[in-house]
């Protein structure tokens, strides 16, 4: 799994689980994440490079007004490179939503859902 946020039609902003709750939470529940090569909360990948760098079988995208959305991700040719884009295994990510078990939850079930 992969998690990014839509950075710049160059750039797209690959998330560090470790860094974010929402994915601290997966990872901690066994979910496997493509390493990012960063301490913060992001790591700076050129499109064309994604797809090699976090070859993702699951993307969770950025959904927040400031990151590219769905619409104008499909017009980046690296996104499209991404086996789980490819694959149609897409979901909205909100890195910050409120932290409640009741959030929390509604992220989960939305993964898993997805996921049968």
């Amino acid at each position: 799994m992969v998690a990014l946020s839509g950075g710049t039609d160059t750039d797209a902003y690959v998330a560090n689980p470790a860094y974010w709750p929402s994915l601290r939470l997966l990872a901690d529940a066994g979910v496997q994440f493509t390493p990012t090569t960063t301490a913060g909360g992001w790591e700076v990948v050129k499109w064309d490079e994604l797809a090699t760098r976090h070859p993702a079988d699951i993307v969770l995208y950025d959904q927040r007004p400031n990151s590219l959305g769905a619409d104008r991700l499909a017009t980046i040719a690296g996104w499209s490179e991404v086996p789980g884009v490819r694959a149609g295994n897409v979901l909205p990510w909100n890195p910050e939503p409120p932290l409640t078990y009741e959030a929390a939850a509604s992220f989960v079930s939305a993964l898993t859902a997805s996921r049968r």
